[in-house]
């Protein structure tokens, strides 16, 4: 299966005529997009029958830690990649990000090295429509915005996709594309990024701090999963596997409640006002992951085997088996980056991947506050906790310890998302909950996941 051809306009290339990227006579030749396309196999590589251009072009959208780590990646002079950054702050960019490994993480030896992007704007006219591959790299919650901002510059054929599928991703997709999907090649979302990563300097030097071992991702339509998974694979030099579908990623045990555990347990007492002593945080986000933050992140990863075993048995027909305990999945997907095993307080306090991860706050007189405007509140809260929640209603699963941290999170973000014990209609627009979208019964979910992998749903009335 060929991708479809990648260009850029002739203004990129500095050059009026088309300029052809053959990977096996100049892999480092830096005019790597062909007005022409790419039509033989001199200029593709080749995996199990699925062609993949070098010179693909492939537009990242985003600016954050993860945008600019995976848009210096692709980047790299050897995989002869046309990369461009859709991005608010083009300014702040250089197109020679220098990226290097944290030397506390398995890739410590990576040599240091400099990208070469070939677009950076703010303008996706100019970013996206030459692309053939698209891939969201920012918080779920700006997802929506982002697909609609995409949207009218998509070219048919093209995948489109996400670097983090947490808060369904394909139900944003489906709102925003409407029949444009029906266009695409592929929608693809994976269930977590590739590695942790954030910039030393914004826009001009990025570290990578913690790869997984492999990735995981979900494609429909089902007939181009092997073509996706080959791309990922080339892409981020990781094996990837395939999930069966993209409930899989939103209801996969991570951030959405990773994240609420560990900032309930160091700020759970903050009145709005006091400012922290430096000495009073816990600095170590995971490294000092506490018992506290272990027996509620427990619980919650406990509700949430709940809610997926009562969808399983409101309909058979869903395969949720990848939907792991939360210890279970840290210690698979970072393998021996994971020094002791012996409890979920040790995995995540000993994970050599999370060991530079800080605890964000923001400064003020005095100390520091909770950073109640970052993505622990604002991604994590209406695209993780509520998602849960809301699922969790359909199926009539109680979930105490995630409205506990709902009430907690939303008091500081001034929005009531949860009231009277349910989710409350008049916020429901501020979430990425399934009823958002309009789909509000169990038989609309599995209608909707089923879909996207060709399959049909039985609901069971029990």
């Amino acid at each position: 299966m060929a991708l479809p051809s990648a260009t850029c306009s002739a203004q990129e290339k500095g050059s009026s005529s088309p300029s052809y990227c053959s990977a096996g006579a100049n892999p480092s030749n830096s005019n790597c997009c062909s007005t022409q396309g790419i039509c033989n196999k001199n200029d593709t590589w080749v995996s199990q029958g699925v062609q993949i251009p070098y010179a693909m072009c492939i537009c990242i959208v985003g600016g954050g830690n993860i945008a600019g780590a995976a848009a210096a990646w692709l980047a790299r002079q050897h995989k002869n990649l046309c990369v461009h950054v859709l991005t608010r702050q083009p300014g702040r960019w250089t197109r020679n990000v220098k990226v290097r490994a944290n030397p506390l993480c398995r890739w410590a030896s990576m040599e240091p090295y400099e990208a070469n992007i070939k677009v950076i704007t703010d303008d996706p006219a100019v970013a996206v429509s030459s692309a053939s591959l698209v891939m969201l790299a920012a918080p779920a919650h700006v997802h929506l915005d982002l697909l609609k901002k995409v949207k009218p510059y998509l070219k048919p054929g093209c995948i489109l996709g996400t670097l983090f599928a947490q808060g369904g991703f394909d139900w944003a997709v489906e709102s925003a594309l409407g029949t444009t999907q029906c266009q695409l090649s592929a929608v693809f979302g994976l269930q977590h990024v590739p590695w942790l990563a954030r910039w030393e300097e914004y826009g001009k030097s990025v570290e990578i701090i913690g790869p997984k071992e492999f990735l995981c991702m979900a494609v429909s339509p089902p007939c181009a999963r092997s073509m996706v998974q080959m791309i990922m694979q080339f892409c981020f030099d990781q094996p990837c596997k395939l999930l069966p579908n993209f409930l899989s990623l939103t209801l996969t045990p991570s951030n959405q409640i990773i994240h609420p555990a560990r900032y309930y347990s160091i700020f759970k007492h903050w009145d709005g006002v006091r400012a922290y002593r430096q000495d009073e945080i816990s600095w170590g986000l995971y490294t000092e992951f506490d018992a506290e933050a272990a027996k509620y992140l427990a619980l919650m990863d406990e509700e949430l085997q709940s809610i997926k075993r009562a969808l399983i048995q409101k309909c058979p027909d869903l395969d949720l088996s990848t939907v792991r305990p939360v210890q279970e999945r840290i210690v698979e997907q970072y393998g021996d980056d994971v020094k002791d095993r012996s409890s979920l307080q040790t995995v995540m306090s000993s994970n050599k991947g999370y060991a530079s991860c800080r605890t964000p706050t923001i400064a003020v007189p005095g100390g520091f506050h909770p950073c109640v405007q970052g993505r622990l509140f604002q991604e994590d809260v209406p695209s993780g906790l509520c998602v849960l929640r809301c699922i969790a209603e359909m199926v009539d699963v109680p979930t105490p310890t995630i409205d506990l941290m709902i009430k907690w999170h939303q008091k500081w973000m001034n929005i009531e998302f949860l009231k009277d014990g349910k989710l409350n209609p008049e916020t429901i627009h501020l979430t990425t909950t399934p009823a958002r979208y309009g789909i509000t019964t169990v038989e609309q979910l599995a209608a909707t996941t089923l879909r996207g992998c060709s399959g049909s749903a039985q609901v069971s009335n029990k």
